[in-house]
């Protein structure tokens, strides 16, 4: 037997040691009944709770969460309509740092990569092998020691 059920064995030995103390004290085997099924539901009540806690501090964490990647997305979806009214050569790489997010900074990259369509039918030996921009707006942020990101995509013709 290890230590540790060893002393447990001996813990619960002294608790209902205790229990029979009260028990004869009280001399009415009812009321000694009486205050076990207390101590019992006492018990049972403080592990209710602390689940109920444990719930409601996860449920809040995640409703926080999920705030933040609304954020993300409005922050996004603004840089892709500012693109997109943009002309077709101001459509460049390029990042943003510190941005405010729900009260927390956050990063707000886009990436540019050009796309040589084969509807054209001339692969890269047409005048301009750059068909379209293919953009994505990454926006990340750090919560809770753990990097989320948000990323949006579109297409840019000239």
């Amino acid at each position: 037997m290890s230590l540790s059920r060893r002393r447990l064995r001996r813990r619960l030995q002294a608790v209902l040691a205790t229990l029979f103390v009260i028990m004869n004290y009280l001399g009415d085997s009812e009321k000694g009944l009486t205050l076990i099924e207390v101590l019992v539901s006492a018990v049972v009540l403080v592990i209710v709770i602390l689940g109920g806690m444990q719930f409601f501090i996860f449920g809040s964490a995640r409703i926080n969460r999920e705030g933040h990647r609304r954020a993300a997305l409005e922050l996004a979806q603004q840089k892709i309509e500012e693109l997109l009214a943009s002309n077709y050569g101001e459509v460049v790489s390029g990042s943003e740092t510190g941005l405010p997010l729900d009260g927390i900074d956050c990063n707000r990259s886009t990436e540019v990569t050009y796309v040589d369509d084969p509807a054209d039918g001339l692969g890269t030996d047409d005048d301009d092998p750059q068909d379209y921009k293919r953009v994505s707006v990454i926006v990340s942020w750090n919560e809770t020691g753990r990097l989320n990101t948000v990323i949006l995509e579109t297409w840019i013709t000239p």
